[in-house]
């Protein structure tokens, strides 16, 4: 379960979710974009992010951020 998710997440991540549809829409399900169920009730989602660290050969590291909802920016940020 949820390798969808991570491979949808690594391309949202990299601002590549237009080659999966012409909508330019985050690829997730309601749970990252509109309510998650909590103890048998649905609550709303008010931010949701994706997070992706990226390493070189000489270890170092950058960590991209992304939101998906209720961020101030939806664009790419490091």
């Amino acid at each position: 379960m949820g390798k969808s998710i991570c491979v949808n997440s690594i391309i949202y991540s990299l601002g590549l979710e237009g080659m999966l549809s012409a909508s330019y829409d985050a690829p997730f399900p309601s749970a990252m974009t509109d309510t998650i169920r909590v103890n048998g009730k649905d609550l709303p989602v008010l931010a949701s992010d994706v997070f992706l660290e990226i390493k070189n050969a000489k270890d170092e590291k950058a960590t991209i951020k992304r939101s998906v909802i209720g961020g101030a920016n939806k664009n790419l940020g490091l």
